[in-house]
């Protein structure tokens, strides 16, 4: 009998395209040509969640998640803060990638004031995910940062629509939700600047040659959604459909006439996380304050070479 390795994954339907390659690997059994068990675990939350960071460390401690990714700073202050984690790999920034989307966005009339005009007003962003960092980063080259007033409020359409609602000024999204934004008559008032990649943390104790595996079927997924996205529009559109269940009535008839156009992210595939990354990003966390001090790449990662 062959030996298989057991492998918890958890996914949240409203951040569903974090996972996209993770979902195509387990539809089209690349994890079990590598004779890995993976089970995907839906952990979408029935209610708000204060701070996400909190919940995913909480799914790695117990059990039910083995790894995740996430956007780079806070998969580092994630895992300073859970000795029981480490970072295994980096999806370096691409042209067209997931990472490339982050973006302000807001009613068109700000976008005309400029970006003077969102001193002290409240721009939504979700603690505990990448929004909070990107957003520090891209509007302290162009406002005091005295003056950037952000309000955490949770995941993406909730910030959507607090825009469109005219309760915020604007809101950083990314991914699916910047189809949404631009198609309801929101607009982009600053593209993100930053160049960061996405990390892959896991809960320590994983055996190396199952971690290996893993990425191993995970990348072959990223090779046939880069090869061909077209072939996977169907699926990746039957989750973006889960999400628009959230909207009133009208952004969802909106939303479902972006089936042939919606952009389905490209991704890097997953190699070792280079020191001089970590280094660059634990400097700038610490610089403001946002992280405790005294950690190294030693300290928080593993598999430094594949």
């Amino acid at each position: 009998m062959v030996d298989r390795k057991s492998i918890n994954l958890s996914m949240n339907d409203l951040a569903f395209y974090w996972s996209f390659p993770e979902i195509v690997a387990f539809e089209r059994k690349y994890y079990q040509e590598e004779e890995l068990d993976v089970t995907i675990h839906n952990i979408t939350p029935a209610a708000k969640v204060p701070n996400k960071s909190k919940m995913y460390m909480d799914l790695l401690e117990g059990g039910r998640s083995d790894l995740y990714h996430a956007a780079e700073w806070v998969s580092i202050g994630r895992v300073v803060a859970s000795p029981e984690s480490r970072i295994i790999a980096w999806s370096p920034w691409v042209v067209g990638g997931l990472n490339a989307s982050f973006g302000l966005y807001s009613k068109p009339e700000v976008k005309e004031q400029g970006l003077e005009s969102l001193k002290g007003k409240q721009i939504a962003v979700e603690e505990g995910t990448g929004s909070y960092y990107t957003t520090i980063e891209d509007l302290e080259k162009y406002l005091p940062v005295d003056s950037i007033n952000l309000k955490k409020v949770g995941d993406p359409h909730e910030r959507l629509l607090l825009t469109l609602n005219g309760k915020v000024s604007a809101s950083s999204l990314l991914g699916v939700y910047t189809d949404l934004a631009v198609q309801v008559g929101l607009v982009q008032v600053l593209e993100s600047r930053r160049r960061k990649g996405t990390v892959m943390v896991s809960r320590k104790g994983i055996e190396r040659d199952v971690l290996l595996k893993f990425i191993s079927a995970t990348n072959r997924a990223i090779e046939a959604i880069n090869r061909d996205p077209e072939g996977h529009r169907d699926l990746y559109f039957s989750k973006v459909k889960v999400i628009l269940e959230r909207f009133p009535d009208p952004i969802k008839r909106q939303g479902l006439e972006l089936k042939d156009s919606i952009n389905i992210p490209k991704w890097a595939k997953w190699e070792p996380y280079p020191k001089q990354r970590f280094d660059e990003a634990y400097s700038w966390m610490e610089e403001r304050k946002m992280i405790e001090g005294g950690f190294s790449y030693e300290m928080v990662s593993s598999l430094q070479a594949f």
